[in-house]
């Protein structure tokens, strides 16, 4: 697959994070590879969410926003891929921001290795002082499939699942389980 035929997905469930999300979008407005979709899903927010979320739209035709009754985080992802038109899914919560350089190197990496998933590093940052905590997590030690990954993500692994890009034709029809 050449990255003239990815178009990624950018699915971000938001409840009452509004505060965040300028943020969240603009690591996303500066990435290197331009060619997504991000859809903004507002799970009965009672902040500024929905006037923040119409504002970054209006500013960039790459954003879509939807409203729906709050049904937690695993509904809104739920939806957000229903709405879904790239062949890569990127799930990135509303108080979570990618490095600029998160696509292209994904989709080089995709390229070149011809995988379905690419895991890539974090940084967590100490909230008090906004000092870089560097986080190492060997995915080696886990048991990998992509039912696993996708169903048991924040259980079985300690990774937030915005370091993933995933192909959604191996996505199929899984669904976050809503009632957890």
């Amino acid at each position: 697959m050449i990255s003239n035929q990815i178009k990624i997905s950018v699915i971000i469930p938001c409840y009452n994070q509004g505060l965040f999300l300028k943020e969240a979008c603009d690591s996303l407005i500066n990435q290197n590879f331009t060619d997504f979709e991000v859809i903004i899903v507002n799970d009965g927010s009672i902040d500024e969410t929905e006037k923040i979320a119409l504002n970054i739209c209006n500013e960039d035709s790459r954003f879509s926003y939807y409203s729906k009754e709050n049904g937690g985080l695993s509904s809104a992802r739920n939806f957000g891929l229903k709405h879904a038109s790239g062949n890569f899914i990127q799930f990135l919560d509303s108080d979570d921001k990618l490095d600029k350089n998160k696509f292209k190197v994904s989709i080089d990496f995709l390229n070149k290795n011809k995988i379905d998933i690419v895991i890539t590093d974090f940084l967590r940052f100490k909230s008090k002082n906004g000092k870089e905590k560097k986080v190492r997590f060997d995915l080696n030690k886990q048991i990998i499939n992509y039912e696993s990954v996708l169903l048991k993500w924040d259980i079985e692994f300690a990774i937030p699942i915005h370091c993933a890009l995933f192909s959604k034709n191996i996505i199929g029809d899984i669904q976050f389980e809503e009632n957890l």
